[in-house]
């Protein structure tokens, strides 16, 4: 059948912001089979953008960790099996301090030293220390886009910190657990992550533009369209005509043949004419 765009009238779109919108499921379902390969190859294409984009835009970066433990006291550790609950929660408290002194600019400033690097801002930004919950120890990270170098300013925090937290708290101290290496894999960004979070984001968008472009499709695609629309009987309907071959254009112009179009009509019509010619030949009887 041929299909024809429609709009749909002022007055109706007026009666429309006064009920709720029907939305033919079956139709929009059937609808979005047809769109399921374009659904697929924007999934595909957000995975491979997103790839790309991290691949040639984002700089790796390498993480180097120290751990550390603290104490409460330089001369004694003592077993956590004779410490009170109090104690324990005291000593956990004190590795959030020593956490804070590590990443003050005291610290930072003599690792800059050490190390000759001139921005000690940078430094700063680059340290992340966090205390291990439950546990007397914390630990310090540095994250750099040179691996060599996170290696070398954590492992700088490990021979200077401790010097620094004696000095600053008394009858406190902070032992080394493990010293840094050099990270061998980029610890940001993750590649695979990016490349499912692309994928998702394209299936998530193409999914969601095409399911509301069939929900507020208002165009006349098949018969039952017209009748929900206008509560109106459908006459007939004019069947699609398909194109001749070239072959038999150019027969066409030699014997031009008249095309005919069959127009069926619908049973209402055909009752209503029906209905007619019984009225006529009544009044002729008259």
């Amino acid at each position: 059948m041929y299909h024809y765009g429609h709009r749909l009238p002022e007055w109706r779109l007026n009666m429309e912001e006064n009920r709720e919108i029907e939305i033919d499921l079956r139709k929009i379902v059937y609808m979005m089979r047809d769109k399921l390969i374009y659904i697929f190859l924007i999934t595909i294409l957000g995975g491979v953008l997103l790839g790309a984009f991290t691949q040639l835009f984002i700089t790796p970066t390498y993480t180097a960790t120290v751990k550390f433990f603290a104490k409460s006291s330089t001369s004694q550790i003592s077993t956590s099996s004779t410490k009170t609950e109090a104690e324990l929660n005291a000593e956990e408290k004190l590795a959030e301090l020593y956490v804070y002194i590590i990443q003050s600019d005291t610290v930072v400033d003599k690792v800059a030293k050490e190390l000759q690097i001139n921005n000690a801002k940078e430094i700063k930004e680059s340290i992340k220390a966090k205390a291990v919950e439950g546990i007397q120890a914390f630990t310090v990270t540095v994250t750099h886009p040179n691996p060599d170098t996170a290696e070398k300013i954590a492992n700088a925090i490990a021979r200077i910190a401790p010097d620094e937290v004696v000095k600053i708290v008394e009858g406190g101290g902070i032992k080394v657990i493990d010293y840094a290496k050099v990270p061998k894999k980029p610890s940001s960004p993750n590649l695979k992550r990016n490349i499912l979070i692309g994928a998702l984001a394209g299936f998530v968008l193409s999914f969601a533009a095409f399911f509301i472009y069939e929900v507020f499709d208002t165009s006349i695609t098949e018969t039952k369209d017209l009748v929900r629309e206008f509560d109106i009987p459908v006459l007939g309907t004019i069947p699609r005509l398909d194109s001749k071959s070239n072959a038999d254009k150019s027969s066409r112009t030699e014997a031009p043949v008249s095309a005919k179009t069959e127009v069926q009509p619908s049973d209402s019509l055909l009752k209503s004419i029906q209905s007619v010619k019984g009225e006529v030949s009544n009044e002729q009887k008259k």
